[in-house]
């Protein structure tokens, strides 16, 4: 099973003992599992089908904003020019896609822990995969790693970014081989963070989510302070286009929550409110820092809850009123 070697295990102890960081050795041990997870997946891409890598560990690995760790692994997958435009054909380049994607991670060590979940065609995949770990369990972390695939083009072009592990940033060297990847934009991974913040509390709000409540969405409002504060001029590319994102998630997910169908600028509104006046939502926060931030300072509920609330409101105002129910 995938693991890492005596000498990579022995640097993340020496690391953590020489103060070089506050997060325990597993969770070096699974950014760097991770990373070279990345590796295999980054080439498989072909004439039909091209990745780009996205989410908050592109966040943190491609444009190093995060001050935090980072264990999924999230990719828009799109066709290219030359791929057949009907329904049934490219379902089964995804389905050849999702062979290619556990065969590969299989071949290098990973073990798949139960059937990939595949939706609406082939369209949305998710897997998880199993890695020997050296260290004690860090209780913020899951012990597998999550790969998830979306058949959605990205809004804006990508941009090429070269990602690395936390070790070698800890370490000033090279401690895995070079490699760059297609990524997001920053300014469309923030729109895509407010949008799932809000959109997913409100429909578990709702009582309609297929899963239960994910606590670990908080890490949104972690990041999106992080993105405003460090990179500003990235909210005018997510103005852009949050209203075709809103539109996307409509046409995706309206049916599983109607009400987000019939009014998405009010819902995420009063989903917005309740985020700030019902204390749960402190409690996940300071559980996700306390796991999984490295900040020393460590940002506040409060001075985070503030950049996401700001910025939200400026996003749900690009939806103009007379759109309101005719997404």
């Amino acid at each position: 099973m995938k693991t890492i070697t005596p000498e990579l295990a022995r640097l993340m102890q020496d690391a953590v003992a020489e103060g070089l960081t506050s997060l325990p050795e597993g969770v070096l041990e699974k950014d760097y599992i991770v990373t070279s997870a990345l590796h295999t997946i980054a080439h498989l891409s072909d004439d039909n089908l091209t990745l780009t890598f996205c989410g908050g560990t592109c966040l943190s690995k491609a444009y190093c904003l995060l001050d935090r760790m980072s264990e999924d692994i999230d990719f828009k997958i799109a066709f290219t020019p030359n791929a057949p435009t009907s329904k049934n054909a490219q379902s089964k380049l995804l389905s050849g896609f999702k062979k290619r994607l556990t065969d590969s991670l299989v071949e290098t060590g990973f073990h798949l822990q139960e059937p990939v979940t595949a939706r609406n065609s082939n369209r949305y995949l998710s897997a998880r995969f199993l890695y020997h770990s050296q260290f004690e369990a860090v209780s913020s972390l899951r012990s597998e790693i999550l790969v998830e695939v979306t058949a959605n083009a990205p809004l804006a072009p990508t941009q090429q970014q070269p990602i690395q592990s936390l070790l070698t940033g800890l370490l000033n060297r090279p401690m895995e081989p070079a490699q760059v990847l297609p990524c997001i934009t920053i300014g469309e991974a923030l729109a895509e963070k407010v949008l799932s913040m809000l959109r997913r509390t409100a429909q578990a709000f709702a009582g309609e989510s297929r899963e239960p409540y994910d606590k670990m969405l908080i890490r949104h409002i972690y990041d999106v302070h992080r993105i405003v504060t460090r990179q500003p001029e990235a909210t005018r590319l997510a103005a852009e286009i949050f209203s075709a994102l809103v539109r996307r998630d409509v046409e995706q997910f309206g049916e599983q929550h109607p009400a987000f169908a019939i009014s998405p600028k009010n819902t995420m509104l009063h989903t917005l409110t309740r985020i700030q006046t019902e204390a749960e939502f402190k409690a996940y926060y300071q559980q996700f820092v306390e796991g999984l931030v490295f900040d020393r300072h460590k940002t506040s509920f409060a001075s985070a809850l503030d950049s996401f609330s700001q910025e939200a409101m400026s996003l749900i105002r690009v939806i103009a009123d007379d759109e309101v129910g005719r997404f």
